[in-house]
């Protein structure tokens, strides 16, 4: 199982640009919500956004020049996951925050 969720991201930045583009998604459809409900948080989702198109950027060039031993996935990966599940946690924390706040006024 590991090694077929690694093979998803190493070597492949069309897979990383994807789920780039679906966070790109999800702040777009948050900037839509932040006009009902004030309090939703639309920033990690776009920095989660940029971080992942980057990420995206350094894998194509690992492609590029073939890097074999990757030492950067060792200390950028817990940084890149859990940075990304922070970032749902807290808008979808202030998505129902915001919809429960509306509802008691």
């Amino acid at each position: 199982m590991w090694e077929s969720f690694v093979e998803f991201f190493v070597w492949r930045p069309l897979h990383i640009w994807a789920i780039s583009a679906v966070f790109a998604a999800l702040f777009l459809a948050a900037l839509m919500a932040k006009t009902r409900y004030s309090q939703v948080r639309c920033l990690p989702l776009f920095i989660t956004c940029l971080v992942w198109l980057t990420y995206g950027f350094w894998e194509r060039q690992a492609v590029i020049h073939r890097w074999d031993i990757r030492v950067d996935l060792l200390f950028g990966w817990p940084f890149l996951f859990g940075g990304t599940a922070l970032a749902i946690i807290l808008s979808i924390r202030s998505l129902i925050h915001a919809i429960k706040s509306s509802e008691s006024e």
